[in-house]
């Protein structure tokens, strides 16, 4: 062990670095044998002696701590030797490689003098240790964030990750200590080394180092145990990072996002009070005044903190992330009222964003606040004056609402999910609860008059008919923002609602109510927007499930003539509908009652046709909720449930996907209620008897729906399906296309869920159903092929064909063409390819010169190349010498050209930047047994030389001679792939190419003869590629209305119509086939239309 490391320490030839100056060859030898030093010396310092001898386990831990002292004492004094050497390398690869376990050797040699097992060794020896880590922690740290600079190879990128992973290592286990977490002068020498890694040369790696710059300020951070004297370090590690945003040398694309994902790094580790401990964002320019200073606000240098803060800090991830409201009051509301201050001087409006974005972090301070008693009966007022200010509208009320609505149901669920419920951290959490009740009643009337004041200050839809475009379109926007905040005040009423007294919750309601049915008797314009606002706020306290019974009926009461009519507004019977919803959803208690379920349902079959296309939606989630509780054993509640189909089944041909959606569900949710499927479907093929085909189409859907779900586990759907397919089958005779989709979508389906013996008595019928709909049927041609071929792979053609009619044979006949093409060429790929194997496996065992004793397993040797993994490849022995010959001339050539770059010796090089090869079972560090055949044949990989084969060879590059003998150079820069003359450059293109040719070699010399020779060929193809042009113009869309002598168009004499103003529509150019040829007529009239993604979108 000493001799190994004196060889490296103390040796004449690896000290002195004369000895190896001008050799390059002996200085790569001397890095890998040095490299190969350090890897020893970490297997023998990483060894565990538990594991072997127990009872001297101690003793040789000791010897292990003392020996990695001294290992890591001289290596520290030949650090800047190995690392100038290791620079100084022609060697990318080994070098790189030296580095890493150069900085691993230091790592591991540091963490052994610090590691503690217990009742290992005595706290005196312990002690000792300690103070020797304590003064080589900060060398060693030195040595190793220098290992972390590196080219801009890919060898050198990986080198640096890794040396940043040993960095990382050693700050965790360093910084966990107390006696170096509490030395303030280690922290310094400690943090200035980490500060190098900020510099410019570093760069490249950032990426990588930046990660370990932040790691260590937030370990540092933690591990400092309140020790306030490591809060300027941090501070000035963090301005430091912060302040590398603004330099200009990393003001790129690729430096900011690094910078910035550190900071988040950092914010995630401690969270955002510390950040802001720790790092201000104000504008601290040197001789502000106190006054000047106040109206500052925030530093537009630093604004980008506050997204990494609304962004990163939700993230913080520690085991119970804990957040103080008074921090909130007193730190943050100081930056935003500073913010609103320097609001009132700032064009840029860049202090009043930054304003809003403070106050967002009210959101994340809210998920689990452990001072609400304390904190939050002072903070209700500033979040009132807050939430009424008009000049932060609307962004303010979103935040405020979302952090009220947090809070209160955080801290009721961290309630209800405690299973401890004598514990104190449960007396706490409910005093939590009470506070947030006791607040509740300042802030609920507040809430209640901000959600009426948007709701009536909302512009109307139906008297912004006939407004002008414009103030149409600002007067839509400015609704959608009131409405938006009205949705967000009402989360939050309902979310302290549930936790507010019920006596004032009650006298709210009573309010509410008495406001509500004065509202709906007035006869003002204001009237709906009012009973609106009332409704939004009775669905608000609905929500919260706070109410009584009778509160609950009072309310239904109120709503019954605003579902049964239709004199009032339609947002009106739309909220009314929604009230409806939720008092189904919350109080099933009260709408399952027997009185109640009977009279709720007839009023929504008796509201049917008073019932606008807006609120089906609404009603249909009613509809769904009185079903879901219906009892098969009930007649009553059957006969209702019939009543119901009709609605339900046109629902499902609604324009709304989530009406449709919610139709689908209630129709399962009827099978579910009768549950006897023989006494649903005859209530659903009743509605194939309706008159409009409309209803019938429907009541296909629903059926398709129905054998969709049970077909395939329902015995009885399954016997039900011959009668019912030969049933619907009948409506092919029909000719409304809706109703022929229908039925075509439910025989596939059919077709799909039936056997073989259900679907062979009418097969005669379902196929001749298909091709009943005249012209209609190319319309739906695709759904029918695919019946077809299920037919087909069930039937085949023979059957299938006599029942098609002769009009339509010609795609059956298709259809079985292509499937046989298909077959055929399936079929004789595979025979070429067996026989194409088993040629060359002849070919090769006939000129090969191998024994066969292995039965042709033998490896690759001489130019024949034989193996039985060449035979199976494909690969001939002709190839395999040819790649041998290849890779013999390529080598020549690469020796023969001197100071000039090949193609071979640039892909040697490329290889040789790669590191050296591993073979696959090698990379886990075992090594491979060559002489094992079957081992080896799966690591062999042969180059792949088709390109190479000496049959193939191009004539290409082959010299020419004229009919004297002499050499034809020809000008490559004029020449295309073929061989020919490049006609088609221009003038600018060609003098290109000659001067590209002028700069890499000599110029060819040309007569005048041929000059004259080549313009007029090119003048001859200038004039066919114009009339060629013109020709294709003639006809092209709009030629009519072109003008011939300017570049416009005109409205010529006799023309009709305006130039463009009418463009005749055919409806073959917009199907599959002739698209493309449509779209490109249109390139006349609109440009830039050459993409396929353009194409598409036109």
């Amino acid at each position: 062990f000493v001799v190994v490391t004196k060889f490296v320490t103390d040796n004449p030839i690896v000290s002195s670095a004369a000895a190896i100056k001008h050799n390059n060859a002996v200085k790569n030898k001397v890095i890998q044998l040095i490299s190969s030093i350090f890897q020893c010396l970490i297997a023998i310092i990483e060894y565990d002696p538990a594991a072997v001898a127990d009872t001297h386990t101690a003793a040789l831990r000791c010897t292990q701590k003392e020996i990695s002292s001294q290992v890591l004492a001289s290596l520290l004094q030949k650090a800047q030797f190995i690392m100038s050497l290791l620079k100084s390398s022609t060697e990318d690869t080994s070098s790189s490689v030296c580095r890493v376990v150069f900085a691993q050797l230091i790592v591991t040699c540091t963490c052994a003098v610090i590691y503690k097992e217990e009742e290992e060794e005595d706290d005196h020896l312990q002690q000792k240790h300690l103070i020797l880590a304590q003064k080589l922690y900060p060398l060693s740290l030195q040595t190793v964030v220098h290992c972390c600079s590196g080219g801009n190879t890919n060898a050198e990128d990986d080198a640096v990750y890794r040396c940043s992973i040993e960095l990382q290592r050693l700050n965790r286990l360093f910084l966990s200590s107390d006696i170096i977490i509490s030395s303030e002068p280690i922290l310094v020498s400690c943090v200035e080394s980490m500060k190098l890694l900020l510099n410019f040369k570093y760069r490249n790696h950032w990426n990588h180092l930046l990660q370990a710059y932040s790691h260590f300020v937030v370990q540092m951070v933690l591990n400092s145990n309140k020790d306030l004297s490591t809060t300027p370090l941090a501070s000035s590690m963090i301005d430091r990072i912060v302040e590398l945003h603004l330099a200009k040398q990393a003001n790129d694309a690729g430096s900011i996002p690094i910078i910035e994902n550190a900071v988040g790094t950092i914010i995630e580790g401690f969270g955002i009070e510390k950040f802001l401990l720790l790092c201000s964002p104000l504008d601290k320019s040197s001789g502000a005044s106190n006054t000047s200073q106040s109206t500052r606000g925030l530093r537009p240098a630093r604004l980008w903190i506050l997204n990494l803060l609304k962004t990163r800090g939700a993230k913080y991830y520690a085991e119970e992330p804990t957040y103080h409201l008074e921090f909130f009051q007193s730190h943050i509301l100081g930056l935003a009222r500073k913010c609103d201050a320097a609001a009132a001087t700032d064009v840029s409006q860049q202090q009043k964003q930054a304003c809003i974005d403070l106050w967002s972090l009210l959101a994340i301070f809210s998920t689990n606040p452990v001072d609400i008693q304390s904190s939050l009966p002072i903070f209700v007022p500033t979040i009132l004056r807050a939430i009424q200010d008009v000049r932060y509208h609307p962004q303010l009320i979103t935040i405020l609402c979302n952090s009220l609505k947090v809070l209160a149901s955080g801290a009721s669920q961290r309630m209800e999910n405690l299973s401890d419920k004598k514990s104190s951290h449960f007396s706490v959490l409910q005093g939590d609860v009470m506070v947030i009740s006791e607040v509740s009643v300042k802030l609920l009337p507040t809430l209640f008059k901000m959600v009426e004041h948007l709701t009536a200050t909302a512009p109307d839809k139906s008297t912004s008919m006939g407004e002008d475009g414009g103030n149409n379109v600002s007067s839509t926007l400015e609704q959608q923002e009131k409405m938006q905040c009205a949705n967000f005040l009402t989360d939050a009423i309902a979310a302290l609602a549930s936790l507010a007294p019920p006596e004032f919750l009650q006298s709210l309601f009573k309010k509410v109510m008495h406001r509500l049915i004065l509202a709906i008797q007035d006869q003002d314009d204001s009237r709906s927007s009012r009973v609106d606002a009332y409704l939004r706020l009775a669905q608000a306290l609905v929500s919260s499930k706070s109410l009584d019974g009778s509160s609950v009926d009072l309310l239904y009461r109120a709503i019954k003539p605003l579902i049964r009519s239709d004199e009032q507004c339609l947002k009106t019977q739309k909220s009314a509908y929604k009230v409806m919803a939720e008092i189904c959803d919350s109080y099933p208690k009260f709408v399952n009652s027997s009185e109640k379920m009977i009279e709720i349902s007839e009023l929504l079959i008796g509201s049917i046709m008073a019932c606008h296309i807006s609120a089906r939606q609404m009603r249909l989630k009613c509809l769904n909720s009185m079903i879901k509780n219906f009892d098969r054993e009930n007649a009553q509640h059957m006969d209702l449930l019939v009543q119901m189909t009709g609605e339900v089944f046109l629902c499902l041909k609604d324009s709304n996907g989530k009406a449709r959606d919610l139709a689908y569900e209630i129709l399962l949710s009827m099978a579910r209620v009768f549950h006897d499927m023989n006494a649903f479907f005859p209530v659903v093929l009743g509605a194939l008897a309706a008159k409009t085909a409309h209803m019938r189409s429907a009541a296909v859907m629903a059926l398709s729906r129905l054998v969709f779900e049970y077909a395939r586990h329902d015995e009885a759907v399954q016997a039900l399906l011959p009668s019912l397919l030969q049933t619907v089958v009948v409506l092919f005779d029909e000719k409304a296309r809706e109703l022929i989709k229908s039925v075509v979508g439910f025989v596939r389906i059919s077709v799909a869920a039936m056997s073989r013996e259900q679907l062979e008595p009418i097969l005669s019928e379902v196929v001749a159903g298909l091709f009943k709909f005249g012209r209609g049927k190319d319309r739906f041609r695709a759904k029918i092929k695919i019946i077809l071929k299920k037919l087909v792979r069930l039937f085949g053609y023979e059957k299938i064909t006599p029942f098609v009619p002769e009009s339509d044979t010609r795609l059956l006949t298709h259809m079985r063409k292509l499937a046989e093409r298909a077959a055929r060429r399936k079929a004789e790929s595979k025979q070429q390819s067996n026989a194409d194997e088993n040629n060359d496996e002849f070919q090769a065992m006939m000129e090969s010169d191998e024994e066969d004793s292995d039965d042709g397993l033998t490896l690759m040797t001489g130019k024949t190349g034989f193996t039985k993994l060449t035979a199976m490849t494909g690969k001939t022995v002709r190839s395999s010498a040819t790649s041998f010959n290849k890779s013999v001339a390529d080598s020549a050539g690469a020796s023969s050209v001197g100071g000039k770059s090949t193609k071979s010796s640039k892909r040697t090089r490329r290889d040789e930047e790669a590191g050296p090869r591993v073979l696959n079972a090698e990379k886990d560090g075992e090594v491979l047994d060559m002489l094992d055949n079957t081992r080896m044949m799966k690591q062999v990989r042969f180059e792949d030389t088709q390109a190479y084969d000496g049959d193939d060879v191009s004539d290409d590059g082959m010299m020419e001679f004229d009919s004297n003998g002499k050499l034809v150079v020809q000008d490559a820069a004029l020449f295309i792939e073929g061989g020919q003359p490049d006609i088609s450059m221009d003038d600018e293109e060609a003098d290109d190419a000659e001067n590209e040719q002028i700069n890499n070699g000599k110029r060819r010399r040309v007569s005048k003869f041929e000059n004259a020779k080549e313009a007029k060929a090119k003048t001859h193809t200038k004039k066919n590629e114009e009339q060629r042009q013109k020709n294709l113009n003639k006809n092209a869309l709009g030629t009519a209305y072109k003008a011939k002598k300017a570049g416009g168009d005109v409205k010529k004499k006799g023309q009709k119509f305006e130039p463009y103003a009418y463009i005749p529509l055919d409806r073959k150019n917009y199907t599959k086939k002739f698209r493309g040829k449509a779209v490109s007529q249109m390139e006349s009239v609109v440009k830039n239309v050459g993409s396929k993604r353009k194409r598409k979108a036109l």
